[in-house]
């Protein structure tokens, strides 16, 4: 009996201990588990948070191309995770190498990091068929009188050129793009070249004469200025948010001379822009949801104006930047007419219509061949994403 009383009491530990062992295994099993779900889960977020930081470093750039901060990219994610590290290099052409590293968890954290380069392209609205005057609302735009053109033209209508105007001059040729017919009163009003889908007058242009052309792109979306618009709305908060300069204006505002000298970047305007006129040598754009109203000359070659609405330079003689973008007009009314006098240049210029499409009076206008729009501030550039790893 004794020795089947200490059988039973040496069976009875050996299974204990089995059974603790059995125990211990599975929970370490789940604390192995637990530890893999965390890692799998800090993995993704790190992934995720360095995913992050490109995408929001690339919304800098593209509001500024010279932007080279890529600390405002940096910060939280999510709960366990945050962008540790964003760095900007560039290579040219409007390529620039980004590098984020992103972090999640706290005792062992785990880092990933994602490299890519980036290409930053025009909008087509400013892209497409280059510089110049776009007028794209769909109407025919009207040259007559004295008013002289010297800048390349596109127009989603019919174009008549009447009076003395012409297009072009004979140490600059420049080329005519027309949805629709051409009509000139004279021959070789157009002093270069002129491609329209419709008919051509005889001899319209000094150089090539073509009708029923077909576009090789189409032609840019007037369309497009309300997601320029409001692409410049989260610019001008993001920078301000960065910098502490106010930038985002939540009803109308007037942007005096002494404004304007000091101004660079984006600066986005709610209801109407006003611009007293003076002039800066910096780079900056003004967008508006509704209108932007100069109210005297403006020497800004480096300044974009784009608006949801009309740009209007009733009260100017003389204006040259380096974008007017206008999703209603971009006019000077009566300016240019009797003996008055109007002149602006520009490196493109584009709206619905272009002084409601009658360009007539003592006006000139002029595109500037020096505007790089690859250094213009604000809601111009596209991002492609040409390369892309990831560790």
């Amino acid at each position: 009996m004794r020795e089947g009383g200490y059988a039973s009491i040496l069976l009875a530990a050996v299974l204990a201990l089995c059974l603790a062992a059995a125990a211990f295994g599975v929970h370490e099993i789940g604390v192995a588990s637990r530890r893999a779900q965390a890692l799998d889960l800090d993995t993704a977020g790190a992934r995720l948070a360095a995913d992050t930081g490109l995408e929001r470093i690339s919304r800098y750039l593209a509001a500024d191309p010279n932007w080279s901060d890529g600390s405002v990219a940096e910060g939280p994610v999510g709960p366990r995770s945050r962008v540790e590290r964003v760095e900007i290099a560039r290579e040219g052409g409007g390529v620039v190498r980004v590098t984020s590293v992103g972090v999640s968890g706290a005792a062992c954290p785990v880092r990933k990091t994602v490299r890519a380069r980036v290409r930053f392209g025009l909008v087509p609205l400013v892209g497409a068929y280059g510089g110049g005057v776009k007028a794209l609302g769909g109407s025919p735009l009207d040259i007559s009188g004295s008013a002289q053109l010297f800048s390349g033209l596109l127009v989603s209508g019919g174009l008549d050129i009447g009076g003395s105007a012409r297009v072009g001059s004979d140490s600059e040729p420049r080329k005519v793009y027309v949805s629709g017919n051409v009509w000139s009163q004279k021959p070789g009003a157009i002093r270069g070249s002129v491609y329209a889908t419709g008919a051509v007058s005889k001899n319209a242009a000094t150089g090539e004469n073509v009708s029923g052309w077909t576009p090789p792109q189409a032609f840019p979306d007037i369309g497009q200025v309300a997601q320029m618009v409001d692409l410049g709305r989260m610019q001008a908060q993001l920078l301000e948010a960065a910098g502490g300069r106010q930038r985002y204006f939540p009803g109308n505002h007037t942007f005096t001379a002494a404004d304007l000298a000091g101004m660079e970047g984006v600066y986005f305007v709610e209801g109407t822009a006003y611009l007293t006129g003076g002039s800066a040598s910096s780079r900056a754009t003004i967008v508006a949801a509704g209108d932007i109203v100069l109210s005297g000359s403006l020497q800004a070659p480096g300044f974009a104006l784009i608006a949801g609405e009309d740009v209007v330079a009733r009260n100017s003689t003389f204006v040259h930047v380096a974008l007017i973008v206008a999703g209603g007009d971009a006019g000077w009314g009566g300016t240019g007419g009797g003996h008055g006098g109007f002149r602006m240049e520009y490196g493109a210029l584009a709206a619905a219509t272009v002084n409601g499409n009658g360009l007539r009076g003592n006006v000139t206008l002029e595109q500037d061949d020096e505007v790089d729009f690859s250094l213009v501030s604000g809601p111009v550039r596209v991002a492609e994403t040409l390369e892309r790893v990831g560790d």
